[in-house]
């Protein structure tokens, strides 16, 4: 009976180690995602410890924050381009509930992996070209650009030919906004 207590009260000390640990991180993390007119600022998040993105991951995919805390922990995790950041993005562009979840999540992995991962960006997100939302479409056609593969200029150019209206072609052409 005495080592089951002992088991317990360790175990709880491990739980309670991990909770505090995880509202530390989230504490730090958090006052760089707030005010009113927020400004992503690359150089304070890469002053942060290494491990930040997990506070990040754990922000953009609760629903315990408004959604535009959510969604400038998306753009932050741009700078954590591992593993763990690539399966978040990569399941927010094939799952999302709403387009324009969607369209953020493609903007994040893009912003996050065009440059090192390219191939894997443009597999992920190519077959969107054909969706019904044409916000996507073009988001999905200005990442692609970005990528300067073959193959990505290929679907581009295959995309461009069935675009009828023209405000999607601009949209297409615009300089991408940083």
């Amino acid at each position: 009976m005495c080592s089951a207590i002992r088991l317990l009260v360790f175990l709880s000390a491990i739980g309670l180690t991990g909770v505090h640990y995880a509202n530390e991180s989230t504490d730090r993390v958090m006052p760089l995602l707030k005010g009113y007119e927020w400004q992503f600022d690359s150089d304070k998040f890469a002053a942060l410890p290494p491990d930040s993105y997990h506070a990040l991951l754990q922000i953009a995919g609760s629903r315990d924050h408004p959604g535009f805390i959510r969604e400038r922990a998306m753009v932050a995790l741009r700078i954590y381009p591992n593993d763990e950041v690539w399966a978040f993005f990569n399941e927010a562009v094939s799952n999302a509930a709403s387009n324009v979840k969607r369209r953020r999540a493609v903007q994040g992995m893009c912003q996050a992996f065009a440059e090192t991962h390219s191939r894997r960006v443009e597999d992920a997100i190519a077959k969107m070209l054909d969706a019904e939302d044409p916000h996507l479409r073009v988001r999905v056609a200005r990442c692609l650009k970005s990528l300067d593969s073959e193959s990505a200029r290929e679907k581009l150019s295959s995309y461009r030919s069935k675009i009828s209206e023209s405000w999607e072609l601009e949209a297409v052409d615009a300089p991408a906004r940083r």
